[in-house]
């Protein structure tokens, strides 16, 4: 059976958790590095919520979409069903609808340009921008502690998640990866990928082959600066089931073979040429 190596395996009967990559884990960050790397997170996270809206204008702004979009969705509704009694009778049969849905019009607009000028504050600026230059200190701290070159690649890697409960795997419906980002390069013939606490290598001598899985599959986030419209030859779009997520028409996996256990990486299309690349300057190198 192949496994993902990035999958995260946790026992709800045993209140354990198990990593895949565990046995292929080459270092990991000291005690006093770890606590380091933590009090800078706990920082960014301050600083973090400093640059966030208030939770009052979200939760108006949430309040306000729902009247407008359900208001709406009636008037929608009810003039396909009275248009025919003619328009001045629809208007006096739904004037509560149209006054609901006036009122949540311009109570979104107002609280979307109150969003606006709150972005624009200095102080909210100021924070977030120090909040990107901690984040970037951490990502710089960690790399320099795990020994991670300047060369690395930061690439996509689909992690899994499976519940285990009584020795029986709790199924869900679909395949839905946590898409991670990592630093990625290679070290002694070794692939190598790094998270902010650890490095796990894989013997270039283990890896089979990569090939296309020609499978639909969801994954949580989008990570890149481009819409993911201008990935529709990969079948890449937005949806709400099982959760509001992205669906994609076809992924990668690069096949490792360790003894008898079969282990397998999986990676989005859309970097399927920065593996290519990586892996054909390591050959260059050799020759």
């Amino acid at each position: 059976m192949m496994k993902n190596i990035f999958m995260i395996q946790t026992n709800r009967s045993t209140k354990t958790t198990t990593e895949e990559y565990n046995s292929f884990v080459l270092r990991r960050l000291t005690k006093k590095q770890m606590d380091k790397i933590n009090a800078m997170s706990q920082k960014y996270n301050m600083q973090r919520k400093k640059s966030d809206l208030p939770q009052w204008l979200y939760l108006m702004n949430r309040i306000f979409f729902t009247a407008l979009l359900t208001s709406f969705i009636f008037l929608i509704v009810s003039l396909i069903m009275d248009a025919r009694k003619g328009m001045e009778e629809f208007f006096i049969a739904n004037l509560w609808i149209i006054i609901l849905f006036l009122i949540s019009a311009l109570g979104y607009i107002i609280l979307k340009v109150t969003c606006h000028f709150f972005r624009k504050r200095k102080k909210i600026a100021l924070a977030k921008q120090s909040a990107e230059d901690i984040f970037k200190g951490i990502l710089n701290t960690s790399r320099d502690f795990l020994g991670v070159p300047k060369t690395a690649r930061n690439l996509e890697i689909f992690m899994e998640q499976r519940v285990v409960k009584n020795e029986n795997v709790l199924e869900k419906k679909g395949k839905l990866f946590s898409n991670v980002i990592l630093s990625v390069f290679i070290e002694k013939d070794m692939l190598c990928f790094a998270d902010l606490y650890l490095v796990v290598a894989i013997p270039l001598s283990l890896i089979d082959k990569m090939e296309k899985v020609d499978e639909p599959y969801n994954f949580k986030f989008w990570h890149r600066k481009e819409r993911p419209s201008l990935y529709a030859d990969l079948g890449i779009h937005p949806v709400s089931r099982p959760v509001r997520c992205y669906q994609g028409a076809y992924y990668y996996r690069m096949i490792i073979r360790k003894q008898e256990q079969e282990y397998a990486v999986f990676f989005p299309a859309y970097d399927k040429s920065e593996w290519e690349e990586l892996f054909s300057e390591e050959k260059e190198v050799k020759q």
